[in-house]
């Protein structure tokens, strides 16, 4: 992978023998390329390089079950008749910033290397393209490979905007969509007894604002909605929350990251307790706790957040309340 704690992408190219001026360049590359997991790694351009210690573990497994995937094509000649497939891995995070990759989206590096994989001619051999990490980044790139019709399969990326296939022709996803959700937390509220609600999140989108539609719509009281673009607002948000005296507060802030720095700041402000039941799709997660919240158990603190995740949505509840369900 060619990677420096960041994603990368994994180009599929038929096994043909590379053009004269291909060979040249890799033999007089100076730059470092070297095999892993029996891929070969070429980097397109002077982007960082694979790090074995910092590249975090769910990427390294995202990469084996790509190359299984391969190495099932390859094996049956019935799916690619007469066609080898080879990996090829990019990077996509600008080196500059890809050790701070949970909070770098990288749009214009990414949309480089998509012009790249496309337009240059030692990547002319590239038949699809596999990642798709964020979705802003998948966006800016989906729409490139669409111009080209080469198939872009994204892994993690759930939102609902990509299932528009007039903008995102060739994209494809191993995941569900977000389309529906907000009636699977309808569902959910409704199990528990949720008449009153409050909504923060990150900036205005279709996502959430279907939230509230389908909350309202159905009768419950969405007390607030607050937007929280910037860390900086934090202290401001939690007190509209504090003035509503809202019980139950659904968080969509894009980042386990945004979602830590909040929900911690809310229990330092007595908003987390046994009065309070908060829930959303990014745990809350804060790297920086001994220096931002010194003092203090983030873990104990972070038991009575309801965890709404896996591909059937509520798979995964934390703390579990044991009372709310039931």
């Amino acid at each position: 992978m060619e990677t420096n704690r960041s994603p990368c992408r994994h180009c599929l190219s038929p096994n043909r023998p590379p053009s004269r001026s291909s060979q040249e360049s890799e033999l007089s590359d100076h730059r470092d390329y070297r095999t892993l997991l029996g891929a070969r790694i070429l980097p397109a351009a002077n982007y960082s390089t694979f790090d074995y210690y910092m590249t975090p573990g769910w990427q390294i497994y995202d990469d084996l079950m790509i190359r299984h995937a391969v190495q099932l094509v390859n094996a049956n000649s019935s799916i690619l008749p007469n066609t080898t497939i080879k990996i090829k891995h990019f990077n996509f995070y600008d080196p500059k910033y890809a050790p701070d990759y949970y909070a770098t989206d990288s749009l214009g590096y990414a949309g480089l290397v998509a012009l790249n994989l496309t337009q240059n001619p030692d990547n002319s051999d590239i038949i699809a393209v596999i990642g798709g990490w964020d979705p802003k980044t998948l966006q800016v790139e989906s729409k490139i490979y669409a111009q080209y019709d080469i198939p872009y399969c994204g892994i993690i990326p759930s939102d609902a905007f990509l299932d528009d296939k007039n903008n995102y022709k060739t994209l494809f996803r191993t995941i569900w969509s977000q389309t529906g959700f907000e009636f699977h937390l309808l569902a959910f509220l409704r199990k528990i007894n949720v008449t009153r609600i409050g909504i923060v999140a990150y900036g205005d989108n279709p996502f959430v604002e279907a939230i509230q539609n389908a909350l309202t719509a159905n009768g419950l009281d969405v007390a607030t909605f607050i937007f929280v673009p910037r860390l900086e607002d934090v202290s401001s948000a939690i007190s509209i929350l504090e003035k509503k005296d809202i019980r139950y507060v659904y968080m969509n802030l894009g980042s386990e990251y945004f979602a830590g720095y909040f929900y911690f700041s809310a229990s330092a402000r007595g908003l987390v307790g046994p009065g309070y039941i908060w829930m959303g799709m990014d745990f809350p997660y804060f790297p920086e706790q001994y220096t931002t919240f010194p003092n203090r158990s983030l873990d104990v603190e972070a038991m009575g957040f309801i965890y709404m995740a896996g591909s059937s949505w509520f798979t995964w509840v934390i703390p579990q309340h044991p009372s709310l369900l039931g």
